[in-house]
């Protein structure tokens, strides 16, 4: 047990027995129970076995009041001194008689505890330069300016002797224990202990002595909580014996109470407080502009609370509710304990901690005790805040028209402005949310914002209808809500960064992505960059939306693909990054889109609830379709719950059984599919997700039942794409090849490869049995060479002079593999005309013959594969 009480101190002991035999004095200090008195042992007897004559000395708190009376031992056979004076030259002289030429030590614990005369020995014998000082003393206690004069004229160093590291504690515990300790159980000591070695010791020793600790597969483990047991109480209680009745009331209270509000306790408690603090019993930190105090150790509030019996428990906490009064002001987690401590005691809970008591359990998620706490509010004061409580618990319980019914009620209760608009915002939201009355939710709130006076207010209440808005898929209201919100230069932050995604949000879902960029770099630059990892992802979302709108395919393909990225290497969720990703990858016709498809289902589990699941299996289905894995891509859809109302889900499960049905060879009932639930989104307001969608039908052949309405929906010119889907359709149902191809250069320049190839193919099949070759093979030219041509764009300076249309034909075929011989005999010229415009071709790009065109070439011209996806 010994050896266990030196564990980590080695190097700490060697070195104070080096400083002694060289001469060195010192003083040890620290807390109770870090292990000053066993290291100064520890170092006494080891001088002791060398060439030095240790004098041990204990001062004791009882014999205080005796002059000299830790040195009178030592003297014996000489006539008793008559003064103070002569006193302390005879104990000098007998422990040098001791010594008998060799170097001397006192060794003295609680030095802090020695009478003045004693003092005043020790001070002496320091001053001798044959009389080495170890010292220990106590930082809870008051030090002597005898002693710290000794440090202060360096006559002994000071050493501070701090708690064990945690592998020296747990080291502590298992020599204890006698075998090593389970993972929880050491976690628990070094949380109790906190590196004490005293307090480890008895912990564990009472820990043994009652069955909390036991062992299994060979370690240590926690048969039940561990708890202070008599030992540590007894330990505890010899240490407070000795402290004033005030400050051992203030104590209790903290230990019953913490953390506790120093300004509750009043002033004359507060000092208490201040004499508690020096002597390490407690420690007050500033939190939210609060002094609070807590126990220094958390075994002292453990023992206290064990070791006080039921009577004076129940006099410490009535002593807490009173110096908490009525609950003005209380902190967070307050109200619960103040509504605990009246449990505690059988007093009633007042009507206004029970609110607030409620109110805390439903943020722990305690919805059993946030609903019995409302309830007691309400019996107690009924009073609308306490039914407005009571409705949101009832609301988190899934119990919405119990919670209605309790607005209700709480409505005509309400007696001014600020009252009816927080219950008039929290019954919008019931209805909307779990009733599934987004429309009555916004009549509730518009009926309320014309009886509003106060202009703040009001304005409040038209934020919520710009959420119900977004709700109810109007975002026509949506948009124009929003900018009448941002109008008010009363927004805060937080506020304004809201309206501004709104108002995103509403342009990128009605096709209008102009400025996009612009409001969300103002989001950006209102909120900043760290204000969360869900918010980041509406942003990235909805600025990828306004990009694939604009025809940025390749532009939006790297910035989202580099941030998914990101995220995955992080282990963080891609949230509807992961989607976006998939569907440009689609669009692209790449060949890691499976890839992508099953890491983004595996990621749906931490997908958030808006609609995100649902846009991944109907995306990830499409893309299993194409690849010809129709069985897997009709599981997928069939996970995608078709929620009435949810015009997104039925758009997703629309979009993915029409692609499995395409692939089972019947794309005009695929076709019709997709149609009828393309209208319904589009008369829903859904504009970025029923366009895409309603396309699908023009390339399964059906471009009659789509045109019209998706000419009718695309509104500005700046959504690139969503007007070249409505151009495709209108080409489709007029059956002009020339237009058709026209477009499918245009999808082909935009990053849409997939998009042109199918154009292209519908044009070419609109073209008159006996077209001439030259005209075919021009039309596959012209949509090949709009593939390759941002290449040429992006090389800057490596391409000076760009490709003629001749030499980028010829470029594409051959890096497509084609021979010289093969693009000759399409194209109607010899041999050696393309050979020299492949030279040519290879001098601009910088490469070195057909490997190097096709590395440079190949991703744009590398025949993604075919498909209605």
């Amino acid at each position: 047990m010994a050896d266990a009480e030196l564990v980590g101190r080695a190097e700490l002991v060697r070195g104070l027995v080096d400083r002694a035999d060289r001469g060195g004095g010192f003083v040890l200090t620290g807390p109770a129970g870090v292990g000053k008195s066993r290291v100064l042992h520890e170092v006494a007897t080891r001088l002791a076995s060398g060439d030095v004559h240790v004098a041990e000395v204990f001062a004791t708190r009882a014999a205080r009041t005796v002059p000299f009376s830790p040195f009178l031992g030592v003297l014996t056979g000489d006539a008793p001194p008559e003064g103070p004076l002569q006193i302390l030259q005879a104990i000098r002289r007998a422990l040098l008689r001791a010594a008998d030429g060799r170097r001397l030590c006192i060794s003295v614990d609680d030095a802090h505890l020695l009478d003045d005369g004693s003092l005043a020995t020790v001070a002496t014998l320091a001053r001798d330069g044959d009389v080495v000082l170890a010292l220990t003393v106590r930082t809870d206690e008051e030090t002597p300016p005898a002693i710290t004069d000794l440090w202060a004229a360096d006559l002994v160093r000071r050493f501070d002797l701090l708690p064990l590291d945690d592998r020296s504690a747990n080291a502590v515990a298992e020599r204890i224990l006698g075998g090593p300790m389970a993972e929880e159980l050491a976690a628990t000591v070094l949380a109790l202990g906190r590196g004490n070695p005293l307090l480890i010791r008895e912990l564990v020793l009472d820990a043994r002595a009652c069955g909390s600790v036991a062992v299994a597969d060979g370690r240590w483990v926690e048969a039940e909580p561990l708890r202070p047991g008599p030992r540590l109480v007894e330990l505890l209680d010899a240490r407070l014996a000795r402290l004033p009745d005030d400050e051992r009331e203030v104590l209790e209270m903290i230990a019953f109470g913490e953390p506790i509000v120093l300004q509750r306790l009043g002033s004359d408690l507060g000092r208490c407080v201040d004499r508690l603090e020096e002597r390490e019993l407690v420690r007050a930190r500033v939190d939210a502009g609060d002094v609070v105090v807590a126990c220094e150790h958390p075994l002292i509030g453990e023992c206290l609370r064990v070791g006080t019996p039921t009577t004076r428990r129940v006099e410490v906490v009535r002593r807490l509710l009173r110096h908490h009064g009525a609950g003005d002001r209380l902190r967070p987690g307050e109200a619960r304990r103040v509504a605990d401590w009246c449990e505690d005691v059988g007093d009633p809970v007042p009507a206004r901690i029970a609110d607030a008591s409620a109110r805390e359990a439903m943020s722990a998620l305690d919805l059993d005790a946030a609903e019995e706490l409302a309830s007691t509010a309400v019996a107690g004061e009924d009073r609308w805040e306490h039914r407005l409580t009571l409705a949101e618990v009832l609301h988190l319980r899934g119990r919405p028209r119990d919670a209605d019914a309790a607005l209700v009620r709480a409505h005509e209760m309400v007696v001014d402005d600020e009252g009816d608009v927080r219950v008039t915002s929290a019954r919008a939201r019931l209805l909307a949310h779990q009733l599934g009355r987004p429309d009555l939710a916004a009549e509730v709130v518009a009926e309320a914002a014309v009886r509003i006076g106060n202009p703040a207010l009001r304005f409040e209440l038209e934020r919520t209808l710009a959420t119900l808005a977004a709700m109810n898929g109007d975002f026509e209201e949506l948009a124009r809500a929003s900018a009448h919100v941002l109008a008010d230069d009363r927004l805060d932050p937080a506020s304004r960064r809201d309206a501004v995604n709104q108002l995103a949000y509403a342009r990128v879902m009605l096709g209008d992505p102009t400025d996009i960029d612009a409001l969300l770099d103002e989001s950006v630059r209102t909120a900043g960059r760290d204000d969360g990892g869900a918010w980041m992802d509406v942003l990235e979302t909805l600025r990828a939306g306004a990009r694939i709108q604009r025809g940025e395919i390749d532009l939006a393909a790297r910035a989202v693909g580099e941030q998914v990225r990101r995220r995955r290497e992080r282990n963080e969720p891609t949230g509807a990054l992961g989607p976006v990703l998939l569907e440009l990858l689609l669009m692209q016709g790449s060949s890691d889109t499976i890839d992508q498809v099953e890491a983004t289902i595996d990621e749906l589990e931490h997908a958030d609830p808006h609609g995100v699941p649902s846009i991944a299996r109907g995306i990830s289905a499409c893309a299993l379709a194409q690849a010809g894995r129709i069985a897997e891509a009709g599981a997928m859809v069939d996970l995608i719950p078709a929620a009435d109302g949810d015009v997104r889900s039925k758009l997703f499960v629309a979009r993915g059984r029409a692609a499995i049905t395409a692939a089972h060879g019947d794309p005009g009932r695929a076709a019709r599919i997709v149609a009828d639930a393309g209208r319904d989104a589009l008369d829903a307001g859904h504009v970025a997700f029923s366009i895409p969608v309603l396309h699908h039908a023009v390339r399964f052949g059906r471009a009659d039942l789509v045109a019209a309405p998706m000419s009718a929906a695309v509104r500005d010119p700046d959504a690139t794409l969503l007007v070249l889907m409505a151009e495709d359709a209108a080409a489709e149902r007029e059956g002009d090849p020339d237009r058709l191809t026209a477009v499918a250069e245009d999808f082909a320049a935009v990053g849409a490869p997939l998009m042109a190839d199918d154009a292209l193919a519908r044009s070419l099949t609109l073209l008159p049995s006996d077209a001439p070759t030259a005209r075919i093979a021009d039309a596959r030219r012209r949509v090949l060479a709009a593939r390759v041509r941002p290449l040429c764009t992006a090389r800057g300076p490596a391409v000076a002079e760009a490709l003629t249309d001749r030499e980028l034909a010829a470029s594409v075929e051959a890096a497509g593999g084609a021979t010289s011989r093969e693009i000759a005999e399409r194209a109607f010229v010899s041999r050696r005309t393309i050979e020299n415009h492949l030279g040519r071709a290879y001098r601009k790009l910088q490469v070195d013959g057909r490997p190097g065109l096709t590395a440079a070439l190949g991703a744009f011209v590398g025949g993604p594969r075919s498909g209605a996806c």
